[in-house]
């Protein structure tokens, strides 16, 4: 049947473009070209519901690795769901009494609302869940699933909940994302990391 051959053709360069390393450097370009750094964080500043969201639903979802400061020159790295939680649940509690901004200082010389650097671990945390994986998972679509499957006919769909890791560094302020993307068809699943 020729419907048949074409389908199976259209799998076949499917696979070719899934494996190709150019295929990954396009998408990569993609991403990079449509990021705006200041929009990203607009983005999750103005969304401090984020935070508890990242707390309820995700911590129990996704690997956390959280490097916390300590005291002086010494460091924690937490990675189970209770430490994580625990250490999320404090910086949203400190962010609830202090306010998210900072305001100056007292006559006391007493620090009002965040300062720069909690402001900052807030956004990491606002930022640390699978939202922060939209444009990839939207670039992946366009570039990669939809030049093989424009009407949907090979029912190909990718979803990143097989594997997800944030690392969050808060003393450098540094978050990664990690994410295995499962490609999905009607007939069974084949993953790609």
């Amino acid at each position: 049947d020729a419907r048949v051959k074409r389908l199976m053709q259209r799998l076949h360069n499917f696979h070719l473009d899934l494996i190709d390393p150019n295929t990954v450097e396009k998408i990569n370009a993609a991403i990079q070209k449509k990021s705006n750094f200041a929009e990203l964080t607009e983005y999750y500043r103005s969304r401090p519901e984020l935070a508890a969201y990242t707390l309820k639903s995700e911590v129990h979802r996704a690997k956390y690795i959280v490097r916390a400061a300590g005291r002086p020159r010494e460091t924690r790295d937490l990675s189970s769901v209770e430490e994580v939680q625990e250490y999320f649940r404090a910086l949203i509690k400190v962010a609830e009494e202090k306010g998210e901004t900072f305001r100056g200082f007292d006559d006391r010389g007493k620090a009002q609302g965040l300062d720069k650097d909690d402001q900052d671990r807030m956004l990491l945390v606002r930022m640390a869940n699978q939202s922060l994986l939209g444009d990839l998972t939207f670039e992946l679509q366009e570039h990669l699933i939809k030049p093989h499957d424009p009407e949907g006919e090979l029912n190909i769909s990718i979803k990143n909940s097989s594997f997800v890791q944030f690392s969050i560094n808060m003393i450098t302020l540094a978050l990664r994302a990690q994410a295995k993307m499962d490609v999905v068809t009607v007939g069974g699943e084949h993953s790609r990391p």
